[in-house]
C-alpha cells in the first residue's frame, strides 16, 4: 500500500553515479527524464520532458548501478527536501538551498 507521500515515476535513466559514501554505503544519484504533454485551449499541444533527481541507497543502489543508461525504468519511491546554508554567488550574503529528489524504495526495468 502506497503512503501519503508517494511517487511513482516512468522515465529514461540519465547521468547514472554509483559511488561509495562513509563505511561502504552505496549511493546511487541520477536523473530521471519523464515525458510530459501540454494541450492548449487552442487544441495544440507540446511535448517537453522534466528531469527529476532521484536517489537510492544500499543493495537497491548497487542494482540500480547495473542498469544502462538511457534505459526505461519505473521507479517508486517518496519526494523529500533538503537544504543547506549557501552562500549567493554573486553578492556573498547567506542564503538557504534548498533542492528535492525522490528517495527510490522500488524499480522495474521496462526496456534497455
Amino acid at each position: 500500500m502506497l503512503g501519503k507521500n508517494s511517487v511513482e515515476l516512468i522515465g529514461k535513466l540519465r547521468y547514472p553515479k554509483l559511488s561509495e559514501v562513509g563505511a561502504g554505503f552505496a549511493k546511487f544519484s541520477a536523473k530521471l527524464s519523464v515525458p510530459a504533454e501540454y494541450f492548449f485551449d487552442d487544441g495544440t499541444k507540446t511535448s517537453t520532458n522534466t528531469d527529476v533527481k532521484i536517489v537510492a541507497w544500499f543493495d537497491l543502489a548497487e542494482r540500480l548501478g547495473e542498469v544502462n543508461p538511457g534505459s526505461t525504468v519505473k521507479i517508486h519511491g517518496y519526494l523529500q527536501e533538503r537544504s543547506y546554508d549557501g552562500k549567493c554567488r554573486s553578492c556573498g550574503s547567506s542564503q538557504k538551498k534548498y533542492w528535492s529528489d525522490v528517495l527510490i524504495s522500488n524499480f522495474v526495468v521496462i526496456d534497455e
